[in-house]
């Protein structure tokens, strides 16, 4: 009697141990997914700012460098006309001349390193740098599905589950579009 007691505390703590174990990688799986969101969300608070702020710089340089463009077309307009006395040319020249250079002083002084290739790049870094954390979350959370799955599968764990916990096989993050671009996939046998 006493050995079917002992038999029976060792199976309810082996049951109890998978269980645990099971509820414990399906938790890691949750969590893993949590991961991804916030990257996701982390990537989608960065990354427009930033692009808002390229364009933003992008019609600045512009504007700055039209404004430069007509400047040197009056100078040259002005110094073809060297013989003749041009005050209302000039005093355009003088107002072309502060707007550039207030516009541009203001400018440097804010941004130091200026030059919309240097934003771009910025820009470019940072959504590789978000991009490459996005993957790293879902291959992160693919793993944890991997061996909860897995956990789940193997006997005496797959009884468990069935009559005990009752956890739902989770599902690996896939992209058929990247998958097709492969022209591969992997047909092991047993899947279904």
């Amino acid at each position: 009697m006493t050995t079917f007691i002992i038999l029976g505390f060792l199976v309810g703590f082996v049951v109890i141990y998978i269980h645990n174990g099971l509820i414990s990688r399906h938790i890691s799986v949750k969590q893993a997914w949590a991961d991804v969101i916030t990257q996701e969300r982390q990537k989608s608070k960065i990354i427009p700012p930033l692009t808002s702020a390229v364009k933003e710089y992008e019609e600045f340089e512009s504007s700055l460098m039209k404004d430069i463009s007509k400047l040197r077309s009056a100078l040259l307009n002005i110094e073809n006309k060297s013989t003749e006395v041009d005050l209302g040319t000039l005093q355009d020249i003088e107002v072309l001349t502060s707007m550039v250079s207030s516009g541009f002083k203001a400018t440097v002084e804010e941004y130091p390193q200026l030059k919309t290739d240097t934003v771009l790049n910025k820009l470019m870094s940072e959504i590789s740098i978000q991009e490459d954390n996005v993957g790293s979350s879902i291959r992160l959370y693919n793993s944890n599905v991997a061996i909860f799955n897995t956990h789940r599968s193997i006997f005496p764990n797959n009884l468990v589950n069935r009559f005990v916990s009752k956890l739902a096989e989770s599902q690996s993050f896939e992209s058929s579009e990247h998958e097709t671009s492969l022209g591969f996939s992997p047909n092991s046998k047993g899947d279904n």
